[in-house]
């Protein structure tokens, strides 16, 4: 009977045999005293069946040692109570044989402490379904080892929550393959601490959809390199904010290639910084739209170099006002 289960102690858990446990119930394994789960073996775990796990308490999972969790099958993990996983250590689940995380439901994940995922490894991170992610929390996140980050999928990180995007680090960031980010939302990219965006390399921006950059901001623009921006496509120009424009500094205007500036909007040109705008390349002004390049403001105007004018056109200059015009320095004129 399951009350005959609750006064096992430790030493007569541990010198039970395997097949002893093949027939185990639920109200069993509920029975019995937490400690006692401190001397199962690998053995005794992988020959319980799957249903006496569906009864199993933090308590009694906080207490099994790691290399018990070696043993254990999709089926069993399967069939634990979200509850039991809040009690995880970080030990128990870098233990786990990545097959049998294969079956966790978001509630599992979710349930999971944060301190746990700091001992996960990339080949688990590859067993977890996508749909296992759609709970993850931000605390989680923030603790995944860059190389177990490295590792994730389009999918997974398709099916995270926005607000789980709130902790990525830098280190995380760089880890990531470029496929990994080819479904971002804008809203995820817009959830990212700026810090992380200090890391992204160019195949990377490369990789990013164009209505994901919709949600930069402009602490996140400022801190991306010259050298990631150098793979900025026109489609991906367009779509950025106007305030995310306006945070560019001089030598990551200079890094962006000449026809990205193709795409570039008349609002977003008019934010620019004027210090921004002089570092222009005469390619790169040539590719704007006369519309585009009309709506520079005096200041911007003024700070143009005069080398700029090779690229300038007459459509170009046919939409300045007489205002702007007297605003373009006379080195600049000079070289028309």
């Amino acid at each position: 009977p399951p009350t005959a289960f609750a006064g096992f102690k430790p030493d007569q858990v541990g010198a039970m045999p395997p097949e002893a446990f093949a027939t185990m119930k639920p109200n069993q394994m509920n029975a019995m005293p937490p400690n006692a789960f401190a001397a199962l073996s690998a053995d005794q775990i992988g020959a319980m069946p799957p249903a006496a796990f569906a009864a199993m308490k933090p308590a009694q999972m906080g207490q099994m040692p790691p290399a018990a969790f070696e043993a254990m099958k999709p089926t069993q993990l399967g069939a634990m109570p979200p509850t039991a996983f809040a009690a995880m250590k970080p030990a128990q689940l870098g233990a786990l044989p990545p097959d049998a995380l294969t079956v966790m439901v978001p509630t599992q994940v979710g349930a999971l402490p944060a301190a746990a995922f700091t001992a996960i490894k990339a080949d688990q991170i590859d067993a977890l379904p996508p749909e296992a992610f759609g709970a993850m929390k931000s605390t989680q996140v923030g603790s995944l080892p860059p190389a177990a980050f490295g590792s994730l999928s389009s999918d997974q990180i398709g099916s995270m929550p926005v607000n789980a995007f709130t902790a990525i680090k830098p280190a995380q960031m760089a880890a990531l393959e470029p496929e990994a980010l080819v479904d971002l939302s804008a809203q995820q990219v817009g959830a990212m601490p700026a810090a992380a965006f200090k890391s992204i390399k160019a195949d990377q921006v490369d990789a990013l959809p164009a209505e994901a950059f919709a949600g930069m901001k402009p602490a996140q623009m400022s801190a991306l390199t010259p050298t990631a921006l150098g793979a900025m496509s026109p489609e991906q120009l367009t779509e950025l904010p106007v305030q995310a424009m306006g945070a560019l500094k001089p030598n990551q205007v200079a890094a962006l290639p000449p026809d990205a500036f193709e795409a570039m909007k008349p609002t977003q040109a008019a934010a620019l910084l004027p210090a921004a705008v002089g570092a222009l390349k005469p390619d790169q002004v040539g590719q704007l739209d006369a519309a585009t390049f009309g709506a520079l403001k005096p200041a911007q105007l003024a700070a143009f170099k005069p080398g700029v004018a090779d690229g300038v056109t007459v459509e170009q200059l046919e939409k300045l006002t007489p205002l702007q015009v007297k605003s373009l320095p006379k080195a600049f004129v000079a070289n028309l």
